[in-house]
């Protein structure tokens, strides 16, 4: 067994699964959870559990400061981030890494290279790999923005470029509702300020999980599991035109 004990920092089904999967191999769990949280699912299913804060995701599963005292307080070994909330933020796996915390993921240095959509498009197109058409850096005003969209042609899709937690993306269908849009999908974002814009053309999504192993190996998956974003979330993904 690699690890005793394994922090959760996330909540609902992805907890519940990964504290499942720990006991089966007889790993000890530490559930974190927000203040009305307390008696959920994953709470009662763990060995442990710790109070991060209130119920605004920002004040508790966004709280870094807090999960790493949790760590520190349970003595865990390795942090599972689920998805969503930490699980590609960079900031959060470095620090783990340099407090000698295992990050149940890829590097800080794979996070920060294919979870900024910008710079993951730039080296899967370095690779050969083809790519939807979209913006080629981020953008962060109205006007610029709709200039390349009438480039790239509508439908197109807003998304926050360096991550914004699964929410904001927006589609916009035609030109006169760009400027409203495109103000409002920053109000989705949970980290101030919101980060550029990445402009993509939109399409029917294919999806496919690249997983890496503690050693640094690849294999794709041959069942990806987008469960609770079944549209917008994937590890990696490409997207199919639409006619």
């Amino acid at each position: 067994i690699m690890f005793k004990k394994i922090l959760i920092a996330n909540r609902g089904e992805i907890a519940v699964r990964v504290i499942r999967a720990c006991k089966e191999w007889g790993i000890q769990t530490v559930a974190v959870h927000s203040n009305v949280d307390k008696d959920s699912m994953h709470v009662r299913l763990a060995d442990e559990s710790v109070c991060i804060g209130s119920h605004q995701p920002a004040n508790s599963y966004l709280n870094i400061p807090a999960i790493m005292s949790a760590i520190e307080l349970t003595s865990a070994e390795a942090v599972h981030p689920g998805y969503g909330f930490l699980s590609e933020n960079t900031n959060f796996a470095k620090i783990l890494e340099e407090n000698k915390i295992k990050f149940v993921g890829p590097s800080s240095d794979i996070i920060k290279k294919m979870g900024d959509k910008i710079e993951a498009k730039k080296i899967a197109k370095k690779y050969g790999l083809p790519v939807i058409e979209g913006s080629e850096g981020g953008v962060s005003n109205s006007k610029q923005a709709k200039e390349i969209s009438k480039k790239i042609g509508f439908p197109v899709l807003i998304k926050a470029a360096g991550g914004g937690g699964g929410k904001g993306m927006k589609i916009v269908r035609n030109e006169k509702d760009f400027d409203l849009s495109f103000s409002s999908w920053t109000i989705f974002i949970p980290f101030p300020p919101p980060p550029p814009a990445a402009l993509i053309k939109t399409g029917k999504p294919i999806f496919f999980d690249i997983s890496f192993a503690f050693f640094g190996s690849e294999t794709p998956s041959s069942e990806p599991s987008i469960t609770g974003k079944p549209y917008f979330f994937a590890i990696f993904f490409a997207w199919i035109l639409s006619p």
